[in-house]
């Protein structure tokens, strides 16, 4: 089946396919695991698709922005990156429904949630903004830049594709 999360249960000889969609035009898809659901951005026109494992059942759809490309969890909540409008949005698991849109640099691409806070790479200038998740304002004032390119997030953070492999304090203050 194409376009499906394939869940493995117990049974190790036994798998379910859930059917989704795509929502990046590149074929790259992101997901993400809390609250007891997997969350799964499942269209480009802005759909966050909350999955029960216990079930492999569709539990709901959650509109968010268009062009909306990594999910993470944590602190309660889901965070989702949109590379359209260089934000990040804050679902509420409760709710079920979007409750803040934060402004980041520019092309946010990748989301990290660790060290007391949200991470985005903004791919688009090169930076990494840190976001407070209980005031949901940045936490240094300025816009963070790597001192160079083999700098990643925080280590006990999980970001989509890939574990980062370096500690934060490879991270200046930009004087923009």
């Amino acid at each position: 089946m194409k376009n499906a999360l394939s869940h493995r249960h117990e049974n190790r000889h036994h798998r379910k396919k859930i059917p989704t969609g795509i929502a990046d035009e590149n074929g790259e898809m992101s997901l993400a695991a809390g609250d007891g659901s997997i969350w799964l951005l499942s269209d480009s026109l802005g759909v966050l698709s909350r999955i029960s494992p216990a079930s492999n059942a569709l539990q709901t759809k959650i509109m968010v922005k268009p062009h909306s490309y990594c999910a993470g969890f944590g602190f309660h909540s889901v965070w989702v990156t949109n590379t359209r409008d260089n934000s990040v949005q804050r679902i509420d698991c409760k709710t079920d429904s979007v409750i803040s849109v934060l402004p980041v640099g520019s092309g946010p691409r990748f989301l990290a949630i660790g060290e007391k806070a949200v991470w985005t790479l903004n791919q688009g200038d090169g930076t990494v903004t840190r976001i407070d998740p209980t005031s949901g304002k940045e936490i240094v004032p300025s816009t963070l830049r790597p001192r160079d390119r083999e700098a990643t997030l925080p280590p006990a953070a999980v970001k989509c594709g890939s574990y980062p492999k370096t500690r934060t304090d490879r991270f200046k203050r930009s004087t923009r």
